[in-house]
């Protein structure tokens, strides 16, 4: 994953991943954006399904 250098709460997924929020397992897609009281840490990079 690595994070947009234009924009420090976009950040984007390696290719043929997704990004998973851990709380719930809800799948993000390939691109997310933090919120003001979020964090990085609260999701995690999963293979994409096919």
């Amino acid at each position: 994953m690595k994070q947009n250098k234009d924009n420090a709460i976009h950040w984007i997924a390696d290719e043929g991943k997704t990004f998973v929020r851990k709380s719930d397992e809800f799948d993000m897609g390939e691109e997310i954006w933090l919120g003001v009281s979020d964090h990085i840490k609260n999701y995690e990079e999963r293979d994409a399904p096919r």
